[in-house]
């Protein structure tokens, strides 16, 4: 399979029912006022909301019909239109994102201001939400009424992971498609071509991966075989730290999420396969009281990790969540619930 890109960003690959729909907007010149893109996070969703934009826009588009996988050239890239959007300077192309983890009414509320205008210069202006699953209940309110009268020529595109956590109201508004997982075979060899990994290192990074590109090349990054040593190592010296130490710990994570949701994935992984040692063996004969001690144990700080994981994800105060996962861990303690967070 070829491996596309456009300005250095990853697209991705396009078959089946997705692909065949792409194809029909971009030889019909025509596309739905509303699209909701979804798929696992890091597939390149907001990448291909770029492509739709540029293809729309570009003043010289190609005049064959041209492969749905072939996303690099729905567009000539090298008009104004396509320079500008492709620099993410179009007064047109309008994009919103979450802040501090939620997109608020207040931004919907300047979105439709902007869109009271007149365009300024594209043919098509396109909207697009990132990760729209985290627009409040009142902003998904908000968008709901523009999205039911939208203003001419305009073209909504959201993004998510979790479209079942999007209003009812506004999945009704919009075309669903889904995309699938990258290929493996395609990932590994990214991986080897632009972070020059091994091809063993490369295909062990794909299974943390999880078909997501980007996930796969923040761990070529961020070195996660050396965070897998680490994780292990810091599992078996939380029992000694101090309080102090623990606090100056959680203090430390809190501060880079990408490093931190790489470490807890290691930290899961870890107890797991120490877990999976301990009850291979393991026969009513041959179970010992320690044994069930270490098991349950180990069941124990899995949870921690997994309740840690959970809320990290949320508005929860990093800081104070890493701490007490790792007072729990230290303590050999069963998690808290809900309720105690």
């Amino acid at each position: 399979m070829v491996l596309h890109t456009h300005h250095n960003v990853l697209l991705p690959p396009l078959s089946g029912r997705t692909g065949r729909v792409f194809a029909a907007f971009i030889r019909s010149r025509r596309i739905p006022q509303a699209l909701l893109l979804t798929g696992i996070n890091g597939i390149g969703k907001s990448a291909v909301a770029t492509q739709l934009a540029l293809a729309f826009n570009c003043e010289e588009p190609p005049r064959l019909p041209v492969a749905p996988e072939a996303m690099d050239h729905w567009s000539c890239g090298k008009c104004p239109s396509c320079l500008t959007i492709g620099s993410q300077n179009h007064p047109d192309i309008l994009a919103i994102a979450p802040q501090n983890d939620q997109i608020h009414i207040e931004t919907i509320r300047t979105l439709i201001t902007q869109l009271g205008f007149t365009p300024y210069s594209a043919i098509y202006r396109f909207v697009v939400i990132r990760r729209a699953e985290k627009m409040t209940s009142s902003a998904g309110n908000a968008l709901l009424k523009i999205l039911e009268e939208p203003p001419p020529q305009t073209h909504f595109i959201l993004t998510t992971d979790r479209a079942s956590d999007l209003l009812p109201t506004i999945l009704s508004r919009c075309q669903i498609l889904r995309f699938q997982p990258w290929p493996d075979d395609v990932i590994i060899s990214h991986l080897m071509d632009q972070h020059n990994l091994d091809p063993s290192t490369a295909t062990e990074t794909v299974k943390l991966a999880a078909g997501s590109p980007i996930k796969a090349s923040e761990l070529a990054i961020n070195k996660w075989f050396t965070t897998q040593k680490w994780a292990m190592d810091a599992l078996d010296r939380v029992n000694t730290l101090s309080a102090r130490q623990r606090l100056v710990l959680a203090q430390r994570l809190a501060q880079k999420k990408t490093d931190l949701e790489t470490l807890l994935f290691w930290f899961k992984t870890v107890i797991l396969e120490r877990l999976k040692k301990e009850t291979a063996n393991a026969t009513p004969q041959r179970t010992t009281r320690q044994t069930r001690k270490d098991v349950q144990r180990l069941i124990q700080r899995y949870e921690w990790v997994e309740m840690t994981r959970f809320y990290v994800t949320t508005n929860a105060n990093r800081r104070m969540v890493l701490e007490r996962m790792l007072q729990g861990l230290a303590a050999d303690s069963a998690p808290l619930t809900l309720q105690e967070y």
